[in-house]
């Protein structure tokens, strides 16, 4: 134990895509998700997690779990709509906010937590869920 107080220490992003739909089963264990934050020893602030998708796609929704055990157990902690779309040439790519966490309000991790991703619904060509977060 230290008297030393814990200060953000260093950014860090991961991405994922998501191919499978996921699976939601009883009691909180959700299958095809993919990990996109480990929090570090001290814990996390996650400031924010963006999807888009690489294909078109009919709206859909997007699955936030939280992980205590390493993916055993994952709890639903947030999900956001994906806008029908389709990608061309000419279209812009919509770009989805998870909106429980931004800087101004951060979604705070415990030592160890893990966050996981998943779509309602398969997209072959994938959706990319990008995460940044700052470890203690």
């Amino acid at each position: 134990m230290t008297n030393l107080a814990t200060f953000a220490q260093s950014t860090k992003t991961l991405s994922a895509v998501s191919t499978l739909a996921c699976v939601m089963g009883s009691p909180n264990t959700a299958s095809n998700t993919s990990l996109i934050c480990t929090a570090g020893v001290n814990g996390a602030l996650v400031s924010k997690i963006s999807v888009v998708p690489r294909g078109t796609i009919g709206a859909t929704a997007m699955y936030l779990f939280i992980s205590k055990d390493n993916g055993v157990t994952n709890y639903l902690i947030g999900g956001e709509l994906i806008t029908a779309c389709t990608i061309s040439a000419t279209t812009d790519i919509p770009e989805t906010l998870f909106t429980n966490c931004s800087d101004i309000s951060p979604l705070r991790l415990e030592p160890g937590d893990k966050l996981y991703i998943g779509a309602a619904v398969a997209l072959a060509a994938g959706i990319v869920t990008h995460c940044q977060w700052t470890d203690f």
